[in-house]
């Protein structure tokens, strides 16, 4: 049972703070459907504490917490509450600037700020270089088109900085001087542009951000706009972004910083100790009072603010805060050192940890002035204490993290301060620090024992994190808690294998009066993977913006209640997919509103792929495209066409979940599906030229008829190269068996007409006259092959045409009318005896009929040949 202590009413000020939220939170713009939607508040004046309605509901939902299910216990011991000390130099002199200046330049990766070893004059820490330039965004977006499960941005690489403090400084100067010559060239280049002479140039700062790429690259060129990504990125590792901010616009700065160290350096070291005061106090608290009040100060507001004080950003996840609260989490919090000792009635911190035990800590102006230990006594500043534990493998985590039957128990506790963000309320230098100084120091023997793989490598898939839904955006999701570890550890990110697991089951089980919580995190969970899934759809076809390849929809349904109180819900995915083809390929749409269109997934589930339904066809500018909902009542089974390996896409388990990372598992299914585009875009080319649609129908129908012997010929061999599904040639082959003495030659001289190319030609021209002119084509016929042998006393000759699926539509039915109009033995026979008769008129004066030769060379019966090539 929590006790409440009467006090007296404190008094209220401040203002709160302007937050950036959510990912696809929002309405995205007309034709914006796959940009990120960012969300930026400003400061806002915050009116109310926590009421007593709110309170009620809190206590109800902890009351029956035993004090040994609080978090942390090996640290805590018996207590609720820890006081520990925390030095801060005074920043109204240029040796507490200078001191408290390493302590605001907060990693841009892990938060981390430098270490200072000022006897030695070393500064060092681990500092994060990240590739944010043109190139990076460029090999980004191939990676998203050409390969990869959903956009994927390059690792930072991270670095151990161990520097002396001048050589820090120096090197620091060298990178913002170079990067702002490349600022002035680019500002002299558009003043010069738009005053043309009218003003003289003086120099300038830009926001390089802000300026349209193409210009400046037109100013200054690619190679140097490159440069300048590289420098801002070296800067921003070993300043941060406050540094970016300082030393990028005035890089001079830091010769003035080493200047003042060069004068004073000597001075600092013997009196650093001397320089800080005791100004301020940080209490630690695993109370569940003080957790779910984590953000219900004037000073500090968050979406972690109850619901009588709305965050400024509109969203609250006070039902995170409570989930905290119920023996997954601590809190640390900022105070006068004053205010504590006089509220808690003691002369020492040692004292006022013990008086402050029973009850709740701090003042509510709400609830009224019993409320708290001190009208005073309020907190300033906070950080957030996460509750990890590991398992002896990622197995065990995930059997721990599973969402029908998590299992909280187990395990070995790691408190893991949220340091990838700065704390809410004031911005105090060296909270961070001393907070995950604070952190190590107590849990060293629990930081040895931590999983490792087999190249000593920390496992962080054995890892679960606990408590509330919500993650800061910094460090949200398995890479952004793989951050908080290695930042903990003092460790680079990459020594970490793995990804840590979220459990959420304690916020599930709370009422659903507390706030907004599970519910309205899971809408904004899936919104972000829906719309990183989209994007990166989109990427693989960016001139079909309008019109995305696969598009994904999630709808979190809420259930209500099960009888013990647990809020249920579930994650229902749906899509839709678009195969395209450009407009000139097509013969016509099919009819409008025909239902007979209804058929197609029917006929998909021939080839076990059951996941088309609902196929219409629709033009859109040059594109005519196939658009059909994924069906999600099916289980389909195909060949991977990139390694030829089986694959399974359930998408009757997967469409419906009950977590995000479910749901994320749905979209991996949809991949898998759209990685077989040309397949799928293969079988709806049957389909579409059968219909007449698609150009290519007429060899569709012929191919089928040829394999059902329903096109029959007497006097040609018709043939495919496959069952008509997969057929794409087609071939037909007549022969006639000539009679030199009917012509009055020699079996060689008419051997040598016959296997000639004009005697082909001839032979095609006039065989296809009378088809040609009933199709109405000015298209023929390939010849596929001919050749000429000699039977008995005769020479037979034989030609075959051949027509393909890629050859326009009039050329089948061209090869369809060829074989069922001309199909007479004595027609065909009279075609071809003219052609060599055709031959034979060509011939000289001196032509002899019976040998094809003649007294002089030049009239025989090559010289008739190239005599009639000629003609023809």
């Amino acid at each position: 049972m929590i006790k409440i202590r009467i006090g007296k009413k404190k008094h209220s000020c401040g203002c709160g703070e302007s937050k950036k939220i959510g990912f696809g939170q929002g309405t995205p713009p007309k034709g914006e459907w796959y940009k990120k939607q960012e969300i930026v508040v400003e400061d806002a004046k915050l009116l109310r504490e926590l009421t007593e309605d709110e309170l009620e509901r809190a206590l109800a939902a902890v009351a029956e917490i035993d004090p040994d299910e609080l978090a942390f216990n090996q640290i805590f011991g018996a207590k609720k509450r820890l006081v520990i000390d925390f030095p801060v130099a005074d920043r109204d002199t240029d040796a507490g600037r200078f001191i408290n200046m390493w302590s605001e330049m907060p990693d841009v990766g892990t938060g981390e700020n430098y270490s200072v070893d000022w006897e030695k004059g070393l500064v060092s820490g681990l500092r994060t270089l990240e590739d944010t330039g043109n190139k990076a965004q460029r090999r980004t977006i191939d990676r998203a088109i050409f390969g990869g499960e959903g956009w994927k941005k390059e690792g930072p690489r991270q670095k151990k900085v161990q520097m002396k403090i001048g050589k820090w400084l120096a090197k620091v100067h060298d990178i913002a001087t170079k990067r702002q010559e490349i600022i002035q060239l680019y500002w002299k280049w558009y003043h010069e542009k738009h005053f043309k002479g009218e003003r003289p140039y003086t120099g300038g700062q830009v926001n390089m951000s802000a300026q349209p790429t193409g210009e400046i690259t037109d100013a200054i060129g690619e190679e140097k706009y490159d440069r300048y990504g590289q420098l801002t990125d070296q800067l921003k590792m070993y300043a941060g972004m406050r540094g970016l901010t300082s030393y990028g616009q005035f890089p001079d700065k830091a010769i003035r910083d080493g200047k003042y160290w060069q004068t004073n350096a000597a001075f600092i070291k013997q009196n650093i100790n001397k320089m800080s005061n005791d100004k301020y106090v940080i209490v630690i608290t695993r109370d569940p009072v003080d957790m779910f009040r984590m953000s219900d100060f004037n000073q500090i507001s968050s979406c972690h603010s109850p619901p009588s004080r709305p965050s400024p950003s509109g969203n609250s996840y006070y039902k995170c805060a409570v989930a905290e609260a119920m023996g997954h989490g601590a809190v640390a919090y900022v105070v006068p050192k004053t205010n504590l000792l006089v509220a808690a009635d003691a002369e020492t911190l040692e004292e006022a940890e013990d008086n402050i035990q029973e009850g709740e800590l701090f003042a509510d102006e709400t609830r009224g002035s019993h409320v708290g230990y001190e009208m005073d006594l309020v907190p300033i500043s906070r950080i957030r204490i996460r509750q990890f534990r590991y398992y002896r493998s990622p197995g065990w985590a995930t059997d721990a993290a599973d969402y029908a039957k998590p299992n909280t128990e187990g395990g070995v506790q790691l408190a893991v301060p949220e340091t990838s963000k700065m704390p809410y309320g004031l911005k105090i230098p060296g909270f961070l620090d001393r907070i995950e100084d604070w952190a190590r120091e107590n849990q060293v023997e629990a930081m040895a024992g931590v999983p490792r793989n087999s190249n000593d490598k920390i496992d962080a898939g054995a890892f679960v994190i606990y408590g509330g839904s919500y993650e800061e955006a910094s460090s949200e999701g398995p890479v952004g808690r793989r951050k908080l570890l290695a930042s903990l550890f003092q460790s680079r990110f990459d020594e970490f294998v793995g990804e840590p697991k979220q459990d959420t089951s304690t916020e599930r089980k709370l009422p659903k009066e507390i706030g907004q919580g599970i519910i309205q995190w899971t809408e904004a969970a899936v919104a972000e993977i829906a719309m990183r899934w989209n994007e990166a759809w989109h990427l693989r076809n960016p001139d079909l913006a309008s019109h995305p390849p696969m598009e994904v929809f999630a709808h979190v349904h809420d259930h209500g209640e099960d009888e013990a109180g647990v809020v249920e819900f579930s994650i229902e995915g749906s899509a839709v997919m678009r195969v395209f083809w450009p407009e000139t390929e097509w013969n016509q749409l099919p009819p409008l509103n025909d239902a007979s269109i209804e058929w197609i997934g029917d006929e998909f589930k021939n080839w076990d792929l059951n996941f088309v339904e609902n196929v219409v066809v629709i033009k859109r500018g040059k594109y005519i495209y196939a658009k059909f909902d994924i069906n999600n009542n099916s289980v389909s089974n195909l060949i991977n066409r990139e390694d030829r390996k089986p694959v399974e896409i359930d998408l009757l388990h997967t469409h419906l979940t009950y977590s995000p990372d479910g749901f994320e598992e749905y979209c991996k299914d949809l991949e898998k599906i759209d990685r077989q585009r040309e397949m799928l875009k293969a079988i709806f080319n049957r389909i579409f030229k059968r219909e007449r649609w698609l150009s290519g129908g007429e060899f569709s129908e012929l191919a089928m008829d040829i394999e059902n012997s329903e096109l029959n010929s007497h006097q040609w061999d018709l043939g495919s190269d496959g069952e008509y599904e997969d057929s794409y040639e087609a071939t037909a082959t007549t022969w006639h068996d000539f009679d030199p003495e009917e012509f009055g030659m020699e079996p060689e001289a008419l051997f040598k007409i016959l296997d000639s190319r004009p005697f082909r030609l001839l032979v095609r021209k006039k065989l296809l006259k009378e088809p040609r002119e009933i199709v109405g084509t000015q298209y023929w016929l390939s010849i596929q092959d001919s050749s000429v042998e000699e039977t008995g006393n005769k020479i037979r000759y034989q030609i075959q045409f051949r027509v393909t699926a890629d050859d326009p539509d009039e050329q089948a039915r061209l090869f369809r009318t060829l074989v069922t109009e001309v199909d007479d033995a004595d027609e065909i026979a009279a075609i071809m005896n003219q052609v060599v008769k055709d031959i034979q008129n060509a011939r000289g004066p001196d032509f002899d009929e019976r040998t094809g030769l003649s007294e002089n060379k030049k009239y025989d019966a090559n010289w008739a040949v190239k005599t009639w090539k000629l003609g023809l």
